[in-house]
């Protein structure tokens, strides 16, 4: 094997978890913006401190530019591990539980009993984790996002595609209420809550119209969540940018697929671009390390390239495996049964 390939390990193995009832098996997120860096996947200190800068091009040679400025105060901090998991296991299946037949998510978004949330994220129900919830939930609703881009909403008669534009300054959402309590913006901006609430009390956000645009008009992606949580964080964005590759290789009956390593670093922004291959194949295997010994893909290839500057950029192949199939079949019987 040269430093070009990697092969499946066997050293440890990956436990799949099975759900509760009340959890939600399958994640669906909207394929345009989940694409845009907005968790910290990391627990280096380092990163948690830098902004969020993205700019490229979509798919139609449009530009994106997305800005990220977490509420870096010691009681709230920037939307990390915890949060992302809140976002992926209980907000956003809320927002579809909720969405209306004309696409629409509502304003006021009740997410459940604070006790049900945490047994939805798959947390232990006390005090201590429902204080965790509340800062995962400002974490996400007090960094303030900037966006300027084209979102893709579908197409015309001719089959032209039609765009919504998006530009603003906004954050996601707030935490409007828990059981008959609202919540004030001191409360929200201190990170602290002053009062007392019942673990039963039911926790309802405020959603910005911004994110309601966004959420609303794209095309949605299924994320495994049986599987996407039974892996190392460094492995999850991987999984959330590529679970969609995956699915169309398996499904089709295809064998593999690609992706630029430049395209992957600039969505994965914790990571930072390298150009010597021995470093870029190093660092890419760390990140789908849990996918090898999981099965999910059973080999990676690189090719060295040239982008579109001159600089050195890496045509990376991956293959799915055993656990791939199995995870395209949960979520083919949750398409199913919906």
């Amino acid at each position: 094997m040269n430093e070009g390939e990697q092969k499946q390990g066997h050293s440890t193995s990956i436990e799949i978890i099975p759900l509760t009832p009340e959890q939600h098996a399958v994640t669906p997120v909207p394929k345009f913006s989940t694409e845009l860096p907005f968790f910290y996947l990391t627990k280096q200190k380092k990163l948690l401190q830098q902004d969020i800068h993205y700019e490229g091009l979509d798919a139609y040679g449009n530009p994106i530019r997305w800005e990220v400025t977490p509420n870096r105060s010691p009681k709230i901090g920037a939307p990390s591990i915890e949060a992302h998991e809140i976002f992926t296991r209980l907000v956003k299946p809320s927002m579809e539980l909720h969405r209306g037949l004309d696409g629409q998510i509502p304003e006021i978004l009740p997410l459940g009993g604070v006790r049900e949330c945490l047994r939805i994220i798959g947390w232990k129900e006390g005090g201590w984790e429902a204080r965790g919830l509340l800062q995962g939930l400002m974490q996400i609703g007090q960094a303030s996002c900037e966006s300027d881009f084209l979102l893709p909403i579908g197409t015309n008669a001719e089959g032209a595609p039609i765009f919504r534009s998006i530009k603003g300054i906004f954050n996601r959402f707030s935490i409007w209420k828990i059981g008959s309590t609202h919540v004030s913006e001191d409360d929200i901006t201190s990170g602290s809550f002053k009062f007392d609430f019942d673990l039963d009390d039911t926790l309802y956000i405020q959603l910005h119209r911004i994110e309601r645009d966004i959420q609303r008009s794209q095309d949605q992606r299924y994320l495994d969540n049986a599987y996407m949580f039974a892996i190392e964080v460094r492995g999850r964005r991987w999984y959330e940018l590529l679970a969609a590759k995956i699915f169309g290789v398996v499904k089709n009956g295809g064998a593999y697929c690609e992706i630029k390593y430049s395209w992957y670093i600039r969505h994965h922004h914790t990571l930072m671009r390298l150009n010597k291959r021995s470093r870029v194949v190093s660092q890419m295997n760390r990140v789908v390390g849990d996918h090898l010994t999981s099965s999910f893909i059973v080999k990676v290839e690189y090719r060295e390239i040239k982008d579109e500057q001159g600089l050195p950029d890496f045509l990376i192949r991956y293959y799915p495996g055993k656990a791939a199939k199995e995870s395209v079949r949960r979520v083919l019987s949750f398409i199913n049964n919906s």
